[in-house]
């Protein structure tokens, strides 16, 4: 607030290195003292050598009398340096609303600053420093949002301005936007419609709450500059788009997150940093992977590092260096996908990745299972593998559907879901794959032969193919359908042609991954089939266990142990200690298995 506050008022203390109001000079001179102090006792961050600094130049420069410029470039860039290393929230909760701002502003500060803004109000009389003219275009441009927030929030030392404690967070935020528009022309307003229709994507909500327009004008030039004068008024059309926007959701749930812990509330805090993963950076991976993987990587052991942070109670400049750092690396994610996610090219490639990911382990078992029961002779179990996966599809969509209109479903349950359900896919494979194996030694093979195999799938046989054909399908669908949804949003016509071609072109793919499966199981004799499927579920079984672990910790059930490995989504291997160890084991036992069948098939 303060640096905010030095930014828009030196001006009328000092104009070409002469004082012309001896009061606001002597005002400029107490605050940069304030903020001196301020940054000396503040808790350690990496860029807290730097902030310090700055505050001491700031100081000398007021003292100094130099330019205006100078003094908004010392304190912009303490001001960024804040709200980048420290768990400040700077961000509504809601749409602020101009209405009701509009009341607020005539009930409680026309009086002093006018009914219009201009600073003319009927007590102003003896007031020292007058109260502010918001009409003052040239002020007005220095001043974002959050400074006028925290000015209402706190009130001003030494003046007029006395703190709002009885209007909650909702109103201040509502009277702090209609104060900061007050000088907005309407030539002004119809420019600024008119750029933000033009390039909505573009429009950020963490420049709108904490930049001056003359900070956007001079980054991104006065069209843009306008554009968010015009959003100050019309808050609503970014604060729709951007309350399902990834990024701010992750970056919200991380400054919640730090709060809460410093507050002491762990459990509180290790659930907005789940969410901040799940609800938020997990939506947007897949079109991020295509730009750069090494940065979807780094984030992700970030977050992960951050949950076990707040689980074993780690100093809280730990959790405020990891919350601070993630921000910054979700800040350049935004850059990077306003420059390139929402291309064409990356819409279709992540397209195509999205539905590949998501399901060729299920059409692999939904093939092997099938060729297994056309091999058999039992085409008539055929009826109980579609019923699994067509159930599961419907099911599926159906959730989707219900989470989006009835009730929330949040990422935690959703991933837990998946954890629960590919854990059990894992252990049910495993099994299939040993029973498949076991029937390989010359005596069994003999006496499975003997007994039919078309008998040995009763009924309770069939209906375990409903489940395993119903667990592979529905664990993949509903988020596949978040994935999607997310990567929608992000892009503009033509990249949403080309989405629907990516998937189109998926699907295609998976069709013929099953036909080549078919064709292959069909070529093969049915004893080599058996040992060829076996491989094949024991293989699954190992994925499936990746996946099912990492969704469990990612969902904050299991703590995570990030080491040093290489990542192969597709085969659930994640640089993780716990998943990484459950696989193993399991090839391990998987092996001994092969091994000691073979052994029994030579005897």
């Amino acid at each position: 607030m303060l640096t905010d506050y030095v930014s828009v008022d030196y001006p009328q203390a000092v104009s070409d290195g002469l004082v012309i109001n001896e009061f606001e000079y002597a005002e400029m001179q107490e605050f940069a003292a304030e903020i001196r102090h301020i940054t000396a006792t503040l808790p350690g961050q990496p860029a807290l050598p730097s902030i310090q600094s700055l505050a001491t130049v700031l100081e000398k420069a007021i003292h100094a009398r130099e330019s205006a410029q100078r003094i908004r470039e010392l304190s912009s860039e303490i001001r960024r340096l804040l709200l980048d290393s420290y768990d400040i929230a700077s961000h509504p909760q809601q749409a602020p609303d101009p209405t009701l701002g509009e009341h607020l502003y005539q009930q409680h500060c026309a009086a002093c600053h006018g009914a219009m803004g201009n600073g003319q109000g009927e007590f102003t009389a003896g007031m020292n420093p007058p109260p502010t003219d918001f009409t003052d275009v040239a002020r007005a441009l220095q001043r974002s949002p959050y400074g006028l927030f925290a000015t209402i929030s706190r009130g001003v030392k030494s003046t007029a301005m006395q703190p709002f404690e009885s209007l909650d967070e909702h109103q201040r935020w509502s009277l702090a936007y209609y104060t900061g528009a007050l000088h907005v022309s309407d030539a002004t307003l119809e420019n600024g419609k008119s750029t933000f229709d033009q390039n909505s994507s573009l429009f950020v909500l963490n420049a709108l709450n904490t930049q001056s327009l003359a900070e956007i004008a001079s980054t991104q030039g006065t069209a843009m500059a306008n554009a968010y004068a015009w959003l100050r008024k019309n808050p609503d059309e970014i604060f729709n788009s951007s309350a399902n926007d990834p990024l701010t959701i992750a970056i919200s749930n991380l400054e919640r997150s730090a709060f809460a812990y410093r507050s002491g509330q762990v459990d509180v805090a290790h659930r907005h940093a789940v969410d901040a993963y799940l609800e938020g950076f997990e939506l947007i991976e897949t079109a991020l992977a295509n730009i750069d993987s090494e940065l979807v990587l780094q984030i992700e052991t970030r977050m992960m590092q951050l949950r076990r942070a707040i689980r074993k109670t780690a100093p809280q400049n730990e959790v405020n260096d990891l919350v601070a750092t993630t921000i910054q690396d979700l800040q350049k994610v935004q850059s990077l996908l306003n420059e390139q996610a929402i291309s064409p090219s990356v819409a279709f490639s992540s397209a195509i990745v999205i539905l590949l990911r998501e399901g060729l382990e299920a059409i692999l078992i939904l093939a092997a299972i099938a060729a297994f029961l056309i091999k058999t002779g039992r085409k008539d179990g055929l009826w109980y593998l579609h019923l699994g996966w067509i159930s599961a599809l419907l099911l599926g969509i159906l959730t989707w559907i219900f989470s989006s209109y009835v009730i929330a479903i949040s990422g935690a349950t959703r991933e837990l879901t998946e954890g629960i359900t590919a854990i059990f896919a894992a252990g049910v494979l495993f099994y299939v794959g040993f029973w498949m194996h076991n029937k390989l030694s010359a005596q069994r093979w003999a006496k499975f032969i003997q007994e039919k195999i078309s008998a040995a799938l009763d009924k309770q046989t069939l209906l375990g193919i409903t489940l395993i054909s119903f667990i592979a399908v529905y664990r993949e669908v509903f988020e596949t359908v978040l994935f999607y949804q997310a990567l929608w949003n992000q892009s503009g016509e033509q990249a949403q042609n080309l989405i629907i071609s990516g998937f189109v072109t998926a699907a295609f793919m998976l069709v013929a991954a099953t036909w080549l499966i078919f064709r292959a199981g069909a070529r093969l004799p049915l004893r080599q089939f058996f040992a060829a499927s076996a491989l094949i579920m024991f293989a699954l079984a190992i994925i499936f266990a990746g996946k099912g672990i990492a969704a469990m910790i990612e969902a904050g059930i299991i703590a995570g142990f990030p080491v040093t490995f290489a990542r192969v989504d597709i085969l659930g291997i994640y640089p993780e200690l716990v998943g990484l160890g459950v696989q193993m084991t399991m090839a391990i036992a998987a092996s001994l298995l092969v091994i000691r069948q073979q052994r029994r098939s030579h005897t």
